[in-house]
């Protein structure tokens, strides 16, 4: 089973292939926003970014698709700093 490891956090979780990263760390109370975005994030309707996670070791994680790629590049705050381990969290591509 994946692991999947919340650095600021310092908790690691087992969790099955195929998990929806945004709804896991809802689950456990850990957010993927920041300030304001906690109440203005798109619910994971992939039109915000806002759910934009690190991906440090993603060892047979699935690539970026097209419809992630176009909002992390969509998003002015985000491709300022967008690197090939940004990924998003929600339901439609944040998948273990």
């Amino acid at each position: 089973m994946p692991v999947v490891t919340f650095y600021n956090e310092h908790r690691s979780h087992e969790v099955e292939a195929g998990t929806n990263l945004r709804e896991f760390m809802q689950r456990i109370h850990i957010t993927p926003y920041q300030g304001l975005t906690e109440l203005t994030n798109c619910r994971g309707n992939n039109f915000c970014g806002t759910c934009a996670v690190e991906v440090v070791d993603g060892k047979g994680g699935s690539a970026r698709g097209q419809d992630e790629e176009a909002t992390l590049t969509g998003n002015l705050a985000i491709a300022k700093i967008m690197d090939k381990n940004l990924r998003l969290a929600h339901s439609r591509c944040g998948r273990l």
